[in-house]
This record gives C-alpha cells, structure tokens and sequence, in this order.
C-alpha cells in the first residue's frame, strides 16, 4: 500500500496572465470568447494537479461549449422573459426545466468526465437517464414534500448516483455513503450555526446597547451611528456565513472522500474547517480591496490548499488500469445546469 498525496503547482501570476486575458476577451467579444476562456482555465488547473507525478487534463472543445450555450442562454432569457411579460407562462417553463433536470445532470456528468484525462486515460460517466429521473423523482419529491427535512437522503442518493457512475477508463468508482452520517453532519452544522448566530447576536448587541445603558456619552444624533452599526452587522454576517459553510463543506468533503474507492484504492481528504474559514474569509477581503483583481490569487490558494489536502491510497499501481474509447460529446447539458446554477459536483 502507498498513499499519494495530490500535488498542485499552480502559480498566482500565471494564472493572473490567463485570467486577465481571459476577461478582456470575453468583454470584447460580448461574451463569445468565454467559452475559450473556461477551457483555459480548467486546463491550467487541471494540469496543474499531479498525482503520482502525472498530471490532469483537460480536452473540452471550445466550440462545443459556445454551442451548448447558445441552446442554455436563449432557455435561460425564455424563463426570464416569462416571469416579466407572461407570468403564468413561468410555471409551465419552469416545470419543463425541472422534467429535464436529470438529463441535464447526466449530460453535464458525460461531458465533463469523458473530457478529463489522466495517465492520458479518460474518466467517463454511465449514460443511466432512467436512474437519474428515479433518484430525481422519489428523493426530490419527497424532500419537496418534508419541506426540506428529506434533503441529506436526497444528497446522499446524488452523491451515489454520480460517484458510482464515473469510471476511470473501463473501471467504476464506487461509493459506500451512509445514509445516517448524511443527517448527522447536517444536523451538527445546523447546531454550528445556530449557536454561531446566538454567540455573535449578542456580541452586537452588546456592542451597540452597553453605551447607551452606560449614558458614558451623550445620545448621537439619529443617523449619526448607521453606518458603524451597519458595518458591524456587516462583519458579524460574514464571521457566522464563513464558520458555518467552512465546517459543512470541510465535513461533507471528507466523509465523501473516505468511502469513494476505485477497485482497492481509496480515496481521502483532511480538509479543516478553521483553515477553510480563513481562505474563504481573507480571500472575501482580499478581493474587495482589490476590486477584483486579485481573483486568482484566491482561485489558487484555495485550489491548492484542497488538492493538497487530497490523497490516494494505492493498493498495486495506476498503471494497470484500461482505456476505452469515449465519443465526443455535446455541451447542452453542461451549459444549461451552469446558467441556471444547478450544483452537481460532489
């Protein structure tokens, strides 16, 4: 057994060089260019991720993304354009998008794995539509119907679904989640946030009430202390939302990571909530200060600090393992589930 540890690479000016040309082009195409400018980026940072000295890629075609958005923007402006002008016409466009969810979650999964390369060997995702409309169907209906409370059941069925149907080359991923840990993170993070919220609740109201209860000063005029107020409401936000996502992301990648296997080599990551934090938290910072452009630098401090804190347990080799052949495929799916920020990644 040998455990390999993922290896990032990337540079803050490099990827600066890429970004910044990136976003000059798309403005002055109206757009176009940003179906390039997404496959340079995730070439960058895919070949920038090693593991066992070999490096990721990324093959995408451009053109085939610039298609699939050309189908995804006119959907997304039609579901828009319904809601302003024929309000009753949103729901039946809405009901159409939300029937043709699990294919787009498919077709997105297809694309993006049968396009990603290792050892110059494929991943690939299973074409199982049936599957997905049943995972859909039964878990999203009755989280819809528990009014949420079903949704770490609904997660963990997706999460099955999409880990057991990747494979690299002709062999499968396969997951081992149980459905009880799915609702104990979920419910340790709603305790974390709850009593996040309470502890900086009265931390500001303390702020704001104790002078006045000390009359150590006289009485502001009324608006005199909005902004500070404001400001301090502003970052007491800020200090829960960080904490909060930062130890449900950091518990819910981990334990993902821990029963994902491929064949006898096993998967791990040690993410830590304080450290995810305080990325999220200075990189938040960082780039208002910036007014942006320090963009990548964020993108590739916490690119690296969560493929470094990535490993493989590999029982044999990598070597071993066999490729087949995957077609070409189109962009629809992938494009459609971006523009309406439908999260499928695990």
């Amino acid at each position: 057994m040998n455990t390999e540890r993922l290896e990032f690479t990337g540079s803050a000016s490099e990827y600066f060089r890429i970004w910044i040309v990136n976003l000059f082009l798309s403005i002055a195409t109206l757009g176009i260019y940003s179906a390039w400018a997404k496959v340079r980026k995730k070439k960058y940072f895919y070949r920038n991720t090693a593991l066992d000295g070999h490096n990721f890629d990324y093959h995408a075609n451009p053109v085939a993304i610039l298609k699939g958005r050309l189908i995804a923007v006119p959907v997304l402006g039609l579901y828009v354009a319904s809601g302003y002008f024929f309000p009753l016409a949103q729901v039946p466009v809405g009901l159409l998008i939300l029937l043709a969810l699990p294919w787009l979650i498919v077709r997105s999964q297809i694309f993006d794995r049968r396009n990603t390369s290792h050892r110059n060997l494929r991943f690939d995702f299973q074409p199982r539509f049936r599957q997905a409309y049943g995972v859909m169907a039964t878990y999203g209906l009755l989280t819809a119907i528990t009014l949420g409370l079903a949704y770490p059941l609904f997660d963990q069925r997706r999460r099955e679904f999409i880990i057991n149907n990747t494979g690299f080359g002709k062999t499968s991923f396969r997951f081992a989640g149980d459905v009880g840990e799915f609702f104990s993170i979920y419910l340790e993070t709603l305790v974390v946030a709850i009593v996040t919220m309470l502890v900086l609740g009265l931390l500001v109201a303390g702020w704001v009430m104790v002078p006045a209860i000390a009359q150590q000063a006289p009485s502001p005029e009324p608006g005199a202390s909005l902004i500070p107020v404001s400001l301090v409401i502003l970052v007491a936000i800020l200090l829960w939302y960080f904490p909060v996502i930062a130890y449900f992301r950091a518990r819910l990648t981990n334990y993902t990571y821990s029963v994902t296997a491929l064949e006898d080599n096993t998967l791990a990551c040690a993410l830590r909530a304080r450290d995810l934090a305080w990325i999220y938290l200075s990189n938040a910072v960082a780039i208002c200060l910036s007014v942006g452009f320090l963009i990548p630098w964020a993108a590739v401090r916490l690119a690296r600090y969560r493929v470094e804190r990535t490993s493989l347990t590999v029982a044999e080799s990598l070597d071993g393992y066999i490729g087949k052949s995957v077609h070409a495929e189109t962009a629809a799916g992938e494009e459609l589930t971006e523009v309406f920020d439908i999260d499928v990644g695990i």
